[in-house]
């Protein structure tokens, strides 16, 4: 345990994760790419990085991203954006699928979109209270 996160806010981080399981459950029971699912997903993420400013910051050990990680990550997500278009270009689609095909198979089940949604809440905060 850090000095900046006490036993208190551990606790009340568990006792939130039902709370953020429920809402999280009924965000994802909306249907997708339409106007309530957008609202509720651009407003959780505001209201999730609001909550995370006020935190007391993580402690990182006191590293910060360097050029060399920055580096890394965008040539991890050029490489991912790369697949999707090759991917994408290319037929038939079973036999080249995309990120997003792939997404959609992963992502089929409520139990599963759940719990991204409530690691997608989880790493907000985590990235506010940098």
């Amino acid at each position: 345990m850090n000095e900046t996160e006490g036993p208190g806010l551990r606790r009340a981080g568990w006792t939130a994760l039902p709370a953020a399981a429920a809402f999280a459950w009924a965000a994802t029971s909306l249907r997708p790419f339409t106007g309530p699912a957008l609202a509720v997903t651009l407003l959780t993420g505001v209201c999730i990085l609001a909550i995370g400013a006020r935190l007391p910051p993580a402690d990182a050990g006191g590293r910060v991203l360097g050029l060399g990680a920055a580096r890394g990550w965008l040539a991890v997500v050029l490489a991912l954006a790369a697949w999707e278009w090759a991917a994408f270009v290319q037929l038939p689609r079973a036999e080249n699928p995309t990120l997003s095909s792939l997404a959609n198979e992963i992502f089929d089940s409520h139990l599963i979109r759940t719990a991204g949604f409530v690691l997608w809440m989880a790493a907000g905060l985590g990235i506010a209270r940098r």
